[in-house]
């Protein structure tokens, strides 16, 4: 499967680091430090291991005040040092060898807190201003950085996931970081931030994303079936003016609203039928260059293709 971002949590014994002396502890090959703020006994509240960006390493925070070890990283980056690539579900499974390695424990038996599930694409013309999306008549908000008014993706959030698509070299722009993804590179992802669907789905430690049809694969295919991808023409520059408004119209959240309103009105008919005559008649500029949602769940069942005997 192809995991981007994930939230694991080790089964650690806290006492070693039940101590008031400030020393930086070695633990999982891993030099631990306590954090400024303690608890009321006067333990550090928490304990902190990181490495640099360039490594691509887990991030360890190990709270004594929740009682838990948790390992935060882009398991995609961990494993390319990036995400703008394919990354299959036997990468994936090597990532978490490579993490066993990596801590000298057994990674599959960490618990999965949080995943994020997606799949990395290319395409040739800039998606994110001709596409608008709906997920159960909900329709998706635009991702900015802040105080820009550049949008670079769609998102939305809902109880218990979260769906975005969106541009990956604008997104590394906007953020002030290297620019290394091909042109027309894009990421479509589903969030999963709540325990309990991915507990609902079958995933408690990782191991458990390999084991047989994991029901967490189903569910991110029927979430992409269920959205609605709306793809905005390419409108050539000879087309009438009164052509353009009624195509951008039709293609409007507003199109039904306009179609109810119209219909009560003495010139109603005649106002829609000009509607319906330019969209015929200009129905070759309403066809989509591409169906993205077979797009995306063909990129998710190829990352999903499985060889060897592990996964069996």
């Amino acid at each position: 499967m192809p995991v981007d971002f994930v939230k694991l949590q080790a089964p650690t014994d806290l006492w070693a680091f039940q101590t008031m002396d400030r020393k930086p502890i070695q633990y999982m090959n891993r030099l631990f430090r306590p954090s400024l703020t303690t608890t009321e006994v006067g333990f550090p509240k928490y304990w902190t291991s990181k490495v640099s960006d360039n490594e691509k390493g887990f991030y360890h925070k190990i709270d004594l005040v929740r009682g838990r070890h948790e390992l935060c990283n882009s398991l995609w980056k961990y494993y390319h040092g990036h995400n703008a690539c394919s990354f299959t579900l036997n990468e994936c499974f090597d990532a978490l060898e490579k993490l066993c390695l990596d801590v000298g424990e057994d990674a599959f038996q960490f618990v999965v807190n949080h995943l994020e599930i997606g799949v990395f694409f290319q395409v040739n013309f800039d998606l994110i201003q001709k596409v608008r999306m709906t997920y159960k008549n909900s329709a998706f908000d635009a991702m900015k950085k802040s105080k820009s008014r550049e949008v670079y993706g769609w998102r939305l959030q809902l109880t218990q996931f979260e769906i975005k698509l969106y541009d990956v070299r604008a997104k590394q722009r906007l953020a002030k970081e290297v620019i290394d993804a091909p042109v027309g590179s894009y990421r479509f992802e589903i969030k999963y931030y709540d325990k309990k669907i991915l507990r609902k789905m079958g995933v408690k430690v990782t191991e458990d994303l390999f084991i047989g049809e994991c029901p967490l694969f189903i569910h991110w295919q029927n979430v992409v079936q269920t959205i609605v991808f709306e793809l905005f023409p390419d409108i050539p520059s000879g087309l009438k003016t009164s052509d353009i408004k009624n195509l951008c119209l039709y293609l409007s959240d507003g199109f039904e609203e306009f179609q109810r309103i119209v219909k009560q009105k003495p010139s109603g008919k005649t106002d829609l039928a000009r509607v319906k005559d330019s969209v015929e008649r200009n129905r070759m500029l309403l066809d989509g260059k591409i169906n993205l949602k077979e797009l995306l769940l063909e990129a998710f069942n190829s990352s999903l293709l499985l060889c060897g005997k592990k996964y069996t």
